[in-house]
């Protein structure tokens, strides 16, 4: 039997500086902006060399988040996506997705081979979803496939716990919350410390994320006070002090 080949890398800069513009665009006009707690650590982590990026997943609109980030960060980003996926939508393909077929054992493992060998050095990321598939972020346990334990036994790379989530606030579209957990350089868990350790980093920071939410729909602190800061305000948003907002004031004021 002759071994799977590696899939190699279609990633292309261009189409990724052109789709992160779309992507912005989007983000920004739906959702009720994005705000990130830990950017810049990493930023500094990706500056230092190659990072395995693991965030939970909730919604469609992770792809696009994750995008962004990568962006803020300066990074050459990859993602791992189901390779049915991959063929229907080859496009993904030049954002750096590379497949991952999970039909069988020597198929995955060639998906994961070909993610470890993009992380070289700094400014290389791979992001994967350990969940592999999307899940409500109030879902416990969160599931994580055996995969990224693999995958991280390949790549010499920091493993870095992202936590994603939405939340209504004041608006009819959510916003997009990010919590970065503490980064675990390469060798500082053994094997069977990484899938626990990474369920115990995300979920806390969900749990970060879901305070800092609710305390800012309370209006008991102000969006940012948890250490979330806005990294892209939503075009939804107006001034206060506008037109539309002294009209609405003054209505209320009659009421």
């Amino acid at each position: 039997m002759t071994a799977a080949l590696v899939p190699a890398s279609r990633r292309s800069p261009a189409f990724v500086w052109a789709f992160r513009h779309y992507a912005r665009h989007s983000l920004a006009t739906g959702l009720d902006g994005l705000r990130v707690r830990g950017l810049d650590r990493l930023q500094a982590a990706a500056a230092a060399g190659p990072l395995l990026l693991a965030p939970t997943h909730v919604a469609t609109w992770d792809a696009l988040v994750i995008l962004v980030l990568d962006g803020l960060m300066g990074a050459r980003g990859h993602a791992l996506m189901d390779a049915r996926n991959l063929e229907a939508l080859p496009f993904f393909g030049w954002l750096g997705a590379l497949p991952l077929d999970r039909s069988a054992p020597g198929r995955a493992r060639s998906g994961l081979k070909a993610a470890a060998a993009q992380l070289q050095g700094p400014g290389d990321t791979v992001w994967v979803f350990p969940q592999g598939r999307q899940r409500p972020a109030a879902a416990r346990p969160l599931d994580l496939q055996p995969g990224l334990r693999l995958l991280a036994r390949m790549a010499p790379a920091t493993l870095v716990p992202v936590s994603l989530a939405y939340h209504f606030a004041d608006a009819e579209v959510p916003v997009a919350w990010v919590d970065v957990g503490e980064p675990a350089p390469p060798g500082s868990l053994g094997g069977r410390e990484v899938l626990p350790w990474l369920d115990h980093q995300l979920c806390a920071g969900l749990d970060r994320i879901l305070a800092a939410a609710t305390a800012a729909a309370d209006d008991r602190a102000p969006p940012g006070a948890g250490g979330h800061a806005l990294v892209l305000p939503s075009r939804r948003s107006r001034p206060e002090n506008g037109l539309g907002a002294r009209i609405l004031n003054t209505i209320g004021s009659r009421l």
